[in-house]
């Protein structure tokens, strides 16, 4: 192994604690229902360690998850819960790391059943920390829109009954994703509107947005014809499964 290679090795390593290797590798193998040998098996090289350190970090964080939330981790089916661990291992973002243990609890929570797509482990390792918080800014944003009127018995329902224009959607964006008030700069502007639209651009591709044709107030005060968004079911489930599980009742 070369100097570089084992420096990185060595750093990985001491990132992460015996006690919460000890629990990563408890709820994989509950989930998965695989022996530990199994699981040490996935250690061949440099750069499947680092995949394995990242896992153990993630899955520790899962288990972490359901603890608080009063929920033992049950097996999960191969066709979620291999996909999921697969392209949870390869993330070294912090945040997204987060987001991968949320997923992960859920999928492992008994009370989710059928609620758990192998297509959200594909969309999750396609999506930047910054179009994740996106769509998690929106579906509180639309929370906070329905909150007044709960009439819909699932919440992933309750939540597509929201609505957003694109100067809301760019706002939320600037103030609640970036933390950023808007630019006096011009190009800065640019940016901004740039990387807004990419987001917009890569929800709407992963069908986690739907785009509508609605009838919106101009900035003359006539109505005009415009485009809205909304969660798609996939949307709202997807957003819903990325967070943290819910405390047991």
């Amino acid at each position: 192994m070369d100097p570089v290679t084992k420096a990185i090795a060595t750093k990985i390593a001491a990132d992460i604690s015996t006690a919460a290797k000890e629990s990563g590798t408890s709820f994989i193998q509950t989930v998965l229902r695989a022996p530990a040998e199994a699981i040490g098996g996935l250690i061949a090289d440099p750069i499947n360690e680092r995949r394995h350190n990242n896992l153990l970090k993630i899955a520790a964080r899962a288990k972490q998850r359901l603890k608080e939330a009063g929920i033992s981790p049950q097996a999960v089916p191969l066709s979620i819960i291999h996909p999921a661990l697969e392209a949870a291992s390869l993330e070294e973002d912090g945040e997204l790391q987060d987001v991968w243990a949320n997923l992960l609890a859920n999928a492992a929570d008994v009370r989710q059943v059928e609620r758990i797509s192998p297509s959200f482990s594909v969309i999750l390792r396609e999506l930047t920390s910054r179009q994740v918080k996106f769509l998690d800014v929106l579906y509180s944003f639309a929370d906070g829109q329905t909150q007044q009127s709960k009439f819909f018995q699932s919440p992933e329902l309750d939540i597509q009954s929201a609505s957003f224009n694109y100067r809301t959607m760019r706002t939320l964006y600037s103030r609640d994703v970036l933390k950023k008030r808007e630019p006096q700069d011009k190009e800065q502007a640019a940016l901004l509107t740039s990387a807004f639209r990419f987001s917009l651009d890569v929800t709407v591709r992963h069908r986690l947005l739907e785009e509508e044709l609605s009838a919106v107030r101009g900035q003359n005060g006539m109505s005009d014809i415009g485009s809205v968004y909304k969660f798609s079911n996939l949307g709202a489930r997807f957003v819903a499964v990325c967070r943290a599980p819910v405390k047991a009742e």
